[in-house]
């Protein structure tokens, strides 16, 4: 979780920061970043493992898809109806909409910078290319566990490598001047 979280957020950190301008104080907009992202992590944590002890239940508390949608869904709907649920789901959607935003933008940036210049395109392409990806792993129905197969490719392979062979171009390529 921690290579995945360091790997989007540097390279987020590095996309908008070609917006940034010039006299933007980059420190303390990355503090403030770190401050409310470990707040809201440590907050959010806190509730879902209330909601699954508030249920005497295990399910989900090993994270995956059960904690979303088996326990938080039999807290919400069980505890305080439908209409809190499915204001609960709807703000669920609408957190992923606004991390898919800038999880495209790293692809698009650099897509329309050294390949399609037209950025619609680019964007186009990268959305019909994620949601490729997507229909695979949906198509699965979790039962030949694809999608943990992908996780664990990913997760313990693609990005601890990557974040060696980043530190050693750091180090030996780019330098420390």
């Amino acid at each position: 979780q921690m290579f995945f979280s360091l790997s989007v957020s540097v390279g987020t950190m590095v996309t908008y920061g070609a917006y940034m301008s010039k006299k933007q104080n980059t420190f303390v907009s990355a503090l403030s970043v770190v401050i409310v992202d470990s707040l809201v992590a440590v907050l959010a944590g806190l509730s879902i493992i209330s909601a699954a002890a508030l249920q005497n239940s295990n399910v989900g508390l090993n994270g995956g898809i059960g904690l979303l949608f088996v326990t938080m869904q039999n807290l919400i709907f069980g505890k305080f109806g439908p209409i809190f649920g499915i204001a609960f789901y709807l703000l669920v959607i609408l957190a992923a909409l606004s991390s898919t935003v800038a999880f495209i933008e790293v692809p698009v940036l650099s897509l329309s910078t050294y390949g399609i210049k037209n950025r619609k395109n680019t964007a186009l392409f990268c959305c019909a290319l994620i949601s490729a990806f997507a229909v695979i792993i949906s198509c699965d129905g979790f039962k030949n566990n694809i999608m943990d197969i992908w996780i664990f490719v990913a997760e313990g392979l693609i990005i601890p490598i990557a974040a060696l062979l980043s530190t050693l171009y750091i180090g030996w390529v780019y330098g420390i001047e």
